[in-house]
Parts: structure tokens; sequence; C-alpha cells
């Protein structure tokens, strides 16, 4: 009975996502935060808001995209996250991408083995900065993905769920839960 029903491609992955516990969340784990929403001027991002609101959650598994690094060449944000690392995704939105390159700068210093990753719509690849920082998401799959409309900030542990989500990009927040997480005194840090 159960060998007709794995012919459908949805079956087929809803089980083989459950032996590979790619399905496993830690939404409400002590181990996920979010960053309080802030209050934006006018509603003319209310349905970035919402797609936010409604997307990926702290404690999700981070999905993949189809990206391209610096040169065009094709590759995938699970190769970004490969490895022993927390991997800093951070979306442009309509902010030029060099106020987000500073924040990774002070996340990066301060967290144990932290590495950023600039999201940016094709285009809008800002030159001077570190190319191997900066991935273009060439068809918005990733932006989609991640309800990335505007300016967006999500950190990805090592096992590859989502730690800490933000919707503005904000270095304090995001720095604080990587001081929880690791165990040192929290010290205050200027919002960027």
């Amino acid at each position: 009975m159960l060998l007709p029903l794995l012919r459908v491609e949805r079956a087929r992955r809803a089980v083989l996502d459950r032996a590979d516990e790619l399905d496993v969340s830690y939404r409400g784990s002590s181990l996920v935060a979010e960053a309080a929403p802030q209050r934006d001027a006018g509603t003319s991002g209310l349905v970035d808001r919402y797609r936010f609101a409604r997307g990926l959650r702290p404690g999700d598994r981070a999905p993949d995209a189809r990206i391209r690094d610096a040169a065009g060449r094709p590759l995938r944000l699970f190769d970004r996250f490969r490895g022993p690392h927390t991997t800093l995704l951070l979306f442009a939105g309509a902010r030029p991408a060099e106020h987000l390159n500073h924040l990774a700068d002070r996340v990066v210093a301060v967290g144990d083995d932290v590495r950023a990753c600039l999201v940016v719509p094709p285009g809008r690849a800002p030159a001077g900065l570190p190319v191997d920082r900066v991935v273009i998401d060439a068809d918005g799959e990733a932006h989609r993905l991640y309800g990335a409309a505007a300016e967006t900030l999500y950190l990805v542990r090592p096992d590859g769920h989502i730690g800490f989500r933000s919707r503005r990009a904000c270095a304090g927040p995001v720095l604080d839960h990587l001081r929880a997480m690791s165990g040192k005194d929290p010290v205050p840090v200027r919002p960027a």
C-alpha cells in the first residue's frame, strides 16, 4: 500500500524528510530568538511585514536557494551554511549593502566563528565589498523563501536551523543573542 504512494513526489519528499529529521523545529526553544518588531512609518511596508511575520521563524530549518557568487557562478545557500560555523544572512532590501557590510563586520568580530553572507538582487552587487561575502539572488528565490522583501537579518546555526531573525538589520539584538548563546556577559552595543 505504501509503494504506490511513494510514486507521488510530495509524499516521497515528506517520508524522506521525516526519515532524515529535516522537519525538526526548535520553535519556542531558549536557544532561538527574534528581535522585537519595530514600527515603520506609514503603510508602504504592510505587505512586507505580513510576509515576514508569516514566514520562517527562529527554530525552523533554514531553506536552501539557488544563488550566484559575486563572479556570477551558480551555487546554493547550503554551500554557505556548510561547516561548523554560524552564518549571518543579510538581505539588503532598499538600503545600500555597504551599510550591511559594516554591520556584518561588527557581528563577525564578536561572534565565535560567524560568517556573513550579503544577499543582494541582481544589478545591486556593490563594488568594493569582499567578494566572498556577497551573493546574488538572481531569480529572487532566497528573498521569497526568507520573506525578505525589505532589509532582513537571519542567523543560521551550524545545524542548519534559524537561531535568530530580525526584520531590520541592527547589530545590537543579534550581538546580544550571540553573547547569550556563548555564555558571555552581554555588553551594551550602540544601535547600528
